[in-house]
């Protein structure tokens, strides 16, 4: 498995490679009301925008996933609540002085 990994982070970094060779003209990057235009590879306006995808992506796959870390952080706690109520319960002697249940003569 550590060599597919390895194998594929190989393969992303050489691809990433021959694109950053690939597009080194200049081009005027700018947002307008923000910035003043500036020139800059195309391959970093390219790579900026992947990885800009992949930061916006991540985000919303987190927050939508919000609800299940929620419901897994109290099915959590309960869990752990009801496992020191039976080690309480193991541990202390019942305190039920009612005759067990004899059959009828």
């Amino acid at each position: 498995m550590k060599f597919i990994r390895l194998s594929l982070y190989i393969l992303v970094a050489l691809l990433a490679i021959v694109i950053a060779v690939d597009n080194r003209a200049t081009v005027l990057f700018s947002l307008y009301p923000l910035l003043d235009p500036v020139e800059v590879p195309l391959f970093a306006v390219l790579f900026l925008g992947i990885l800009a995808g992949i930061v916006l992506g991540g985000s919303i796959a987190w927050w939508s996933a919000r609800r299940h870390r929620v419901a897994a952080r109290d099915h959590r706690r309960e869990a752990q609540r009801l496992q020191g109520e039976v080690a309480q319960l193991k541990t202390t002697p019942p305190t039920d002085t009612r005759p067990a249940i004899t059959p009828p003569p």
